[in-house]
């Protein structure tokens, strides 16, 4: 892919592995510090940032053309499209990709969810 991607809510790291195996030069960041130590070991070759975007967005800097949030797949929606938001006014021309249990029963009442494998 070779895409500069930001991922918010890296947790342990799973999507952050995943697009580092892809090519993509991932900015990882996530407010959980020691949730960030799994994240590190599992890509080592991402950027890592220990940050809650809601409270200090202007400690994320640099140029995305993708953003991935997922900030707990079960947060509430308010804060999801808060921080879906904040992404799209600092990268406009980026591909934003949300993960969010509510808004998918929200927005999409008869989906399926399920998990890619590994």
């Amino acid at each position: 892919v070779g895409t500069k991607t930001l991922e918010v809510g890296c947790d342990q790291g799973e999507a952050t592995r995943r697009l580092v195996a892809r090519g993509c030069a991932v900015l990882a960041v996530d407010k959980a510090a020691d949730r960030m130590r799994t994240a590190r070991d599992a890509a080592p070759g991402a950027t890592f940032l220990v940050c809650d975007v809601l409270c200090e967005p202007d400690r994320v800097e640099g140029k995305y053309s993708s953003v991935f949030v997922d900030i707990n797949g079960s947060r509430a929606y308010d804060t999801v499209l808060k921080c879906v938001r904040w992404a799209e006014r600092r990268w406009p021309a980026a591909l934003v990709v949300v993960k969010s249990s509510e808004a998918m029963r929200m927005h999409f009442p008869g989906a399926i969810e399920v998990s890619a494998p590994a």
